[in-house]
This record gives structure tokens, C-alpha cells and sequence, in this order.
């Protein structure tokens, strides 16, 4: 599945022109009072965040797992399954529903990225593919921490500060509107507790190391 998942994901960058047709963003005031807020925003501090918090959450939960099982490899391989379903299936919807949307980013509708506007880049703004992604990795490893080690609160906090700072970050970089990241969450969200109970309920964790 996760193979099929990442060659649909990577398939519309190579046909993305017939995908997505070059055309005007439209009228800015014609966005939803709360989104279009969003426009005008052009932070590069805020992009280099939310590009750094999407890294962190591809970087750590392979760590943390490490630190949790050390060397038990088949927990491991078995902690990565999970993950990465999750994570391709979040890719997969959010791949689609890019392509089928054409939503334009905050920054064309504010005229600040002129290369953009008639590239199809310029109109992937729904949803978040960043923020789903983090959520999507790192809720699979704050679930599955807490399915080892049900009085460990601190995953779920620091997943929530995580996915926050992109989200936060994502918007006032002008990359999107409040909705593209509000759903971008809730999708990756979605994806992390899907998977984790189906595999829990198929045979579950077991305990590790104690934290």
C-alpha cells in the first residue's frame, strides 16, 4: 500500500501542467472572511519554522522509538509499518485533493510570488501537505509511546506544539490559508489513530523500556 501510495503522490509532478491549467487567482475578497486574513503574509522566519518543525517531525519519532525498544529490530520494523502507512495514506488524500481543488496560495492571491501565479505550484493551497505530514508522524509516535507507557503525558503535548508551530508557520509564511492547515491537521490526525488501532487491534504493542 505504501509503495502504490508514494507513486501516486509523485505522479502528478510529472504531469502537473495538464493537472493544474495556468490561470488568475481570482478576486481576494471573494475569500471566506476568516482565509483571507491569511493573505498578505510573506514571513521568511515563519517559513524556515514551519520547514524545521515538518523536519523534526520526519527525524524524531525514528529517534525516539530507538531510545524506547533500543535494538528489539522486529518492534522497530513493526513501529515503522504503522508510521508509514499513516504517512502514505495522508499523502494520498492530500495528493488528490490538491489536484482536484486547485486552491491558490495566499501569496498569489496577494501578488507576491509573480512566479507562481502561472505555475501550477501556485495553486496546491488545499490542504496542507506540511501540516498534515506532521501530524500524520507525529501522532503515530506519540500513540505509540502512550500505548507503551499510558502515564507518559509530555507525546501528546509536544506533538500539539509540533503540529502547531508548521501550522502557525504555514500561514504566515503565506503558503496557506487557516483552513488548508486546520484541515491539514485534522487529516494527518485522522491517519495516525486510524492506523495505530488497526494495528492494535490486530496484536498490539508491548511494552518496552519504561520512561
Amino acid at each position: 500500500m505504501s509503495l502504490g501510495a508514494l507513486a501516486v503522490q509523485l505522479s502528478p509532478f510529472t504531469i502537473s501542467k495538464s493537472l493544474i491549467r495556468k490561470r488568475a487567482p481570482g478576486d481576494p475578497r471573494k475569500v471566506n472572511a476568516l482565509d483571507r486574513t491569511a493573505i498578505g503574509w510573506h514571513s521568511r522566519v515563519a517559513l524556515e519554522l514551519s520547514l524545521a518543525g515538518t523536519t523534526l517531525a520526519v527525524a524524531l519519532p525514528a529517534v525516539i522509538d530507538w531510545l524506547d525498544v533500543g535494538e528489539n529490530f522486529a518492534t522497530l520494523l513493526e513501529d515503522a509499518i504503522v508510521l508509514g502507512e499513516a504517512v502514505a495514506a495522508d499523502g494520498l488524500l492530500n495528493t488528490i485533493v490538491k489536484y482536484a481543488v486547485r486552491r491558490p496560495l495566499p501569496e498569489v492571491y496577494a501578488g507576491q510570488a509573480p512566479e507562481l501565479e502561472k505555475s501550477p505550484r501556485g495553486y496546491r493551497a488545499f490542504f496542507s501537505g506540511h501540516v498534515s505530514a506532521t501530524a500524520s508522524l507525529a501522532l503515530s509516535a506519540a500513540i505509540t509511546l502512550r500505548l507503551r507507557h499510558p502515564q507518559l503525558k509530555w507525546p501528546f503535548i509536544a506533538s500539539g506544539a509540533l503540529i502547531s508551530v508548521v501550522a502557525f508557520g504555514r500561514v504566515f509564511a503565506g503558503k496557506h490559508f487557516w483552513t488548508d492547515v486546520i484541515t491539514g491537521a485534522v487529516v494527518g490526525a485522522t491517519s495516525a489513530f486510524g492506523f495505530a488501532r488497526l494495528h492494535r487491534r490486530g496484536h498490539g504493542w508491548k511494552p518496552a523500556h519504561r520512561w
